[in-house]
């Protein structure tokens, strides 16, 4: 009874920290002095392994990047999305699913991901 009491907190505790580092974590990001499809094909351009582009559509602004399987994560998928704001900035939005709907580890993957990407256009 006390292993399933320990099992049972040691899962609950990534599940909490998971909470709390989404309350400061925005997966989206301004990029300046680039349209929709500038974006979408500079992201297409220059994404890398561990990342590949499974879907895009440049003039509806959104990609979809899949990562593949790893020791800690049976894989993810980040559904991303570009906003025309104004006429010299767009907003960029990053989403996240799981392979597998159950997988209990991988959670790190979605704000990786989003640093990734930003420093795309960084430069």
């Amino acid at each position: 009874m006390i292993l399933f009491a320990f099992i049972a907190v040691c899962l609950g505790l990534p599940a909490q920290a998971e909470k709390e580092n989404k309350k400061d974590f925005d997966p989206s990001f301004v990029v300046n002095n680039l349209s929709v499809s500038e974006i979408v094909e500079r992201i297409v351009e220059k994404t890398s392994k561990p990342y590949k582009v499974k879907e895009q559509n440049a003039s509806m602004g959104f990609l979809l990047l899949s990562r593949g399987v790893s020791f800690t994560s049976w894989g993810a998928e980040f559904p991303i999305i570009v906003h025309k704001i104004s006429d010299s900035q767009c907003i960029v939005r990053v989403d996240f699913e799981k392979k597998v709907r159950k997988q209990l580890t991988g959670n790190g993957q979605y704000p990786k991901c989003v640093e990734y990407l930003k420093r795309m256009f960084d430069e």
